[in-house]
């Protein structure tokens, strides 16, 4: 009897120490990206709202016809002229795809 329940945790210990692993960094992923996501929005709101003062003071002058090309150019990865749910999705997954890359159980 002793010696089943020995192999048996000989067995899980390894799937447990895996699956707790794999909890513990989904966790730390998650608080860092949505940490990082605040940042990100902090800077970007306030990057805009300082060039748009700055071009409300005439310091400075911004084609925003530009920018807005160059966004497309960049984001559009289906290339159909719109920067959609499905170009974020697109991105996602090859993102994921590089994450995942040569991990055992990817």
């Amino acid at each position: 009897e002793q010696l089943r329940h020995d192999d048996l945790v000989t067995r899980l210990l390894p799937a447990g120490t895996q699956m707790s692993f794999g909890a513990m960094s989904g966790w730390a992923a998650g608080y860092a990206l949505r940490q990082g996501g605040k940042v990100a929005g902090v800077l970007l709101g306030g990057g805009f709202m300082f060039v748009q003062s700055l071009a409300y003071l005439g310091y400075l002058e911004v084609d925003w016809r530009k920018l807005e090309r160059d966004y497309n150019k960049i984001l559009d990865r289906d290339s159909d002229g719109q920067v959609t749910a499905k170009d974020f999705q697109m991105m996602l997954d090859s993102t994921t795809e590089v994450l995942k890359f040569n991990l055992p159980a990817g």
